[in-house]
């Protein structure tokens, strides 16, 4: 998240990706987050260009609100984002979208809220992998640290 009200989220990506152009056209982008079963299609899709494959045919489609930003059925979880601002850097494009609808099948849901310890996904760790399921809770944000006493 880069900010909460409105809800900001970035996405960077190499000036070569095929992706960028539809971004730009469409001012709307959306993040897709695999579960861990999905590990070697997401791999097969870091591997191969949009303008070589098209990898749209490895998943079910699906939009939302926006009706511009394919999103991947079955991911547990899509963020749809309108497109807010560019910034550019020598090699990167980063898209800034505020957050329109977040979409994510019931069984990661509790209470309203996301229940991420039922979430199975996973991380790569840049720039060449490897591959590593997410891990468990740990504690609460704005909450642990009030016990803290710093060193004087």
């Amino acid at each position: 998240m880069l900010h909460d009200n409105p809800p900001l989220i970035g996405v960077a990506m190499s000036k070569k990706h095929y992706t960028n152009s539809g971004v730009k056209e469409n001012r709307s982008f959306s993040i897709n987050i695999p579960t861990s079963d999905m590990v070697v299609v997401t791999d097969y899709c870091g591997l191969h260009s949009g303008s070589d494959v098209d990898k749209s045919k490895e998943f079910e489609i699906f939009y939302g609100d926006l009706e511009t930003a394919p999103m991947i059925n079955e991911c547990g979880v899509n963020i749809e984002c309108k497109l807010i601002n560019i910034k550019e850097f020598k090699n990167t494009e980063l898209f800034i979208g505020e957050i329109v609808e977040i979409y994510s099948d019931e069984i990661y849901v509790t209470d309203n809220k996301p229940d991420v310890k039922k979430f199975d996904s996973f991380i790569c760790l840049m720039p060449n992998g490897p591959y590593w399921k997410i891990g468990e809770y740990l504690a609460e944000a704005y909450e642990v640290g009030t016990s803290y006493k710093p060193k004087s």
